[in-house]
């Protein structure tokens, strides 16, 4: 049991030291201004919505490593205890959820001209691919996890235009005020089909 005690100790001290790396390489400066080129705005994430989900991420992850290693530990004497793996593994699971969001929101740029509703997405991979958000777009998905675990919830939109589909991550959804004028015209000009995923993995 002290064995238990210690292992747990540690994975809670390394927990508290990366969320507070995390905090202070994140937080170190204010979000940027709304960045404005040629009549087009940039539709990004921030650093604050980065460092406050990371820090959510990493108290589900601790919380469900804590569960594994308690389930591990007394699983022999206590068989009911099997029922914590399943919740320990899917709060685990965040951390690589939270990894596969933040390269997809990294990979690409969206840039958004509130006049004429024109849209140019960014990638490092493809060349620009421009649409209009009115004339082009057939359907908008919006893929969420299956509930809200202690104030987080990952999540994307997924625009189906004539060429293409883009996947927008929560974590730039999340960054309002600066992007409200993008996401409240695709709210108010589509019927959003909203899907339940346990894990939305973009």
């Amino acid at each position: 049991m002290t064995k238990v005690i210690l292992i747990v100790g540690l994975i809670l001290f390394l927990l508290y030291y990366i969320s507070k790396k995390l905090s202070a390489s994140f937080t170190a400066t204010n979000s940027p201004a709304i960045i404005v080129k040629n009549g087009y705005q940039k539709i990004d994430t921030s650093k604050v919505v980065i460092a406050d989900t990371s820090q959510k991420v990493m108290k589900n992850v601790g919380i469900g490593a804590i569960l594994l290693i308690i389930m591990l530990a007394l699983i022999i004497k206590i068989k009911i205890l099997l029922f914590l793996f399943p919740i320990s593994i899917y709060m685990i699971g965040y951390l690589f959820l939270f990894k596969n969001h933040l390269k997809k929101t990294s990979s690409q740029v969206i840039w958004y001209n509130k006049q004429t509703e024109d849209v140019i997405i960014e990638s490092m991979t493809k060349d620009p691919y421009h649409f209009n958000l009115l004339r082009d777009v057939k359907a908008v998905q919006q893929i969420e996890s299956i509930q809200n675990t202690k104030g987080l919830l990952f999540g994307y939109f997924r625009i189906k235009t004539q060429k293409e589909i883009i996947e927008i991550p929560y974590l730039v959804f999340q960054n309002n005020p600066s992007n409200h004028l993008f996401f409240d015209s695709l709210q108010k000009n589509f019927k959003i089909d909203i899907q339940k995923k346990i894990f939305p993995i973009i």
